[in-house]
C-alpha cells in the first residue's frame, strides 16, 4: 500500500476485522488494532516516503494473529524506552505501546529495508 498515513485506517479497519474472526476477546482485537497503527504510522514517518509499506495478516485456530510490516528504511535502535520526559514529549511512545500490547516484536534489517514482526495469542 502507498507510504501515505491517509491509508492508516482503512489498514486498521481491515486488520480489526481479521482479528475479530481470530479471537474472543475484544481488548486482544483492540490491542491488535492499536500496535498495527503505530507499525503503519512509524513505517510511514521513517520510513523511505516514495517506497510502499507492505502489511501482511496471519490467523491460525490456536486464536493467534501474526502482523509482518515491510518498508524501505534503514536500521535504528530498535530498543524500546518509555519516554522520560511524558509531559512534554511529541512522540516517541510508539514501539512502546506495540511492545505492550502485543505478545512479540521483533525488527529485521537488510541493506535498506525494515520488516517488523509481531505476534499476538487471545486469552
Amino acid at each position: 500500500m502507498p507510504s501515505s498515513v491517509d491509508e492508516c485506517s482503512r489498514l486498521r479497519k481491515v486488520v480489526c476485522r481479521l482479528a475479530s474472526a481470530a479471537f474472543r476477546d475484544p481488548s486482544a482485537i483492540a490491542d491488535v488494532e492499536l500496535a498495527v497503527g503505530e507499525a503503519f504510522s512509524n513505517a510511514v514517518k521513517y520510513g523511505d516516503e516514495n517506497g510502499k509499506v507492505s502489511v501482511r495478516v496471519e490467523t491460525s485456530s490456536r486464536r493467534r494473529i501474526a502482523v509482518q510490516v515491510d518498508y524501505p528504511g534503514s536500521n535504528f535502535d530498535t530498543t524500546v524506552r518509555f519516554p522520560q520526559d511524558v509531559l512534554n514529549a511529541e512522540g516517541g511512545f510508539g514501539r512502546f505501546i506495540m511492545r505492550q500490547t502485543m505478545d512479540s516484536m521483533e525488527y529485521f534489517f537488510e541493506g535498506n529495508h525494515t520488516t517488523l514482526r509481531m505476534t499476538k495469542r487471545d486469552v
